[in-house]
């Protein structure tokens, strides 16, 4: 795995297992592939906190950024879709 990503991985870690577990399917599986603009918006996303997220990832409110909230239901179907 590239250190960019291992780094992403890293910082992915949360308070909450959902979205640790939905950040690490995606960075396992698609971050070889992230383009350094995919991993800097991934980075953005990070910045949420864990309630912010949970309640984005559960459909109760989207991210205040409409680039991330479709980025994150992105990872999202992603993930899903593997199940």
């Amino acid at each position: 795995m590239k250190p960019e990503v291992q780094k992403l991985l890293w910082r992915s870690r949360r308070g909450m297992l959902e979205l640790d577990a939905l950040f690490r399917t995606y960075l396992t599986e698609q971050g070889e592939q992230l383009s350094e603009q995919q991993r800097m918006r991934f980075a953005r996303l990070l910045a949420y906190q864990d309630q912010d997220l949970f309640d984005a990832f559960t459909g109760q409110t989207p991210l205040a950024d409409p680039e991330l909230e479709h980025y994150f239901r992105t990872i999202k179907k992603q993930a899903f879709s593997r199940q």
